[in-house]
């Protein structure tokens, strides 16, 4: 396996993207905070290019000032994720791909490329020190 994910997600469908945009633009910033942490996140493409899902762009854009909006989604990429095997390693393949969104058109997209980075980062560093303290008991 490469690594890169390839998705195809709601957000990216054409008709039932325009049907939630449509539901989120007529009822407003309600609707758009009761999705927010259930918006797909921004991944890699198949040629490694950085992607934001449609819906996922077309709320953040809309709701830019909200700052409701914007923090449910950041606490929604990683819900329901868990790890194993090098979790350290994990985290630092996160840090590199949020890297890559941080000349995104977006402000709310580049504000969470930075939080990404630094969280992936200071998460990395724990699970590394946790990793070597375990090699220095046993």
């Amino acid at each position: 396996m490469s690594g890169k994910r390839s998705r195809r997600t709601l957000g990216d469908m054409d008709v039932i993207y325009q049907a939630i945009a449509d539901w989120v633009d007529k009822h407003g910033v309600e609707a758009a905070r009761m999705l927010a942490a259930q918006l797909p996140p921004p991944y890699l493409g198949s040629e490694g290019e950085p992607v934001v899902p449609r819906l996922t762009e077309h709320i953040l854009e809309r709701f830019e000032a909200d700052d409701v909006v914007f923090r449910r989604f950041a606490a929604g990429v990683h819900d329901w994720q868990s790890y194993m095997g090098n979790i350290a390693a994990q985290h630092l393949r996160e840090a590199e791909i949020a890297k890559r969104f941080l000349g995104h058109r977006l402000p709310r997209i580049r504000e969470w490329a930075q939080i990404e980075l630094m969280e992936a980062e200071a998460q990395a560093k724990y699970w590394r020190e946790g990793e070597e303290e375990q090699k220095t008991r046993y």
